[in-house]
């Protein structure tokens, strides 16, 4: 019961690469050629945004210059995508780069949403705990469908849904019938 209140009190979904450390390691499979370790994550402009599409794209076309290595675009940028993130990691063949634009860099670096593990090609998936979530489908963007003004009872109906009506059942057996007296932030 402990394990499913503390869900409840944390749900948020990741940051992706905005809120990891130099070091981590991404990996599909056991030899070296299926590992990666995340370097660094580079934001173009710093905060904000580039005043014209015309201007990231110089931007961009500079930083390809300085580090004279391909880098692979995730997303194509459009007018509306006035900056852009790139991620370096480490591989057995040398350093790989992906670029992902965006509207604009906010000044919180955690509050920027960079290379989720979707966005990395490859299908590389975090070696630590929260690999294992992502992996058996128990990230909150897995189960539920609804993230705003969520009450414990909206919560539980999603999870139903998600895992069987069954899962309901239990709850309520060991103590989970009624959820109104438990505060939880709201989704935003």
């Amino acid at each position: 019961m402990r394990d499913l209140l503390n869900l409840l009190d944390n749900l948020t979904e990741s940051r992706g690469l905005s809120a990891r450390n130099s070091g981590e390691v991404y990996s599909r499979g056991d030899t070296a050629d299926d590992k990666i370790e995340f370097q660094s994550l580079t934001f173009y402009p710093k905060v904000g945004s580039y005043e014209t599409p015309e201007a990231t794209m110089a931007a961009f076309e500079k930083v390809q210059k300085q580090v004279e290595h391909p880098i692979e675009i995730i997303n194509q940028p459009n007018a509306g995508l006035r900056a852009f993130g790139i991620a370096a990691f480490d591989t057995a063949v040398g350093t790989r780069y992906l670029a992902k634009f965006t509207k604009d860099i906010k000044p919180v670096r955690t509050q920027n949403t960079f290379f989720q593990t979707k966005d990395i090609p490859g299908q590389f998936s975090q070696t630590d705990a929260r690999g294992s979530k992502e992996k058996a489908g128990y990230k909150p963007s897995d189960v539920l469908t609804n993230f705003k003004s969520q009450t414990p009872e909206s919560i539980l109906a999603q999870i139903g849904a998600k895992f069987g009506e069954g899962f309901l059942s239990i709850s309520n057996t060991v103590g989970l019938k009624d959820f109104s007296s438990i505060l939880l932030p709201e989704l935003v």
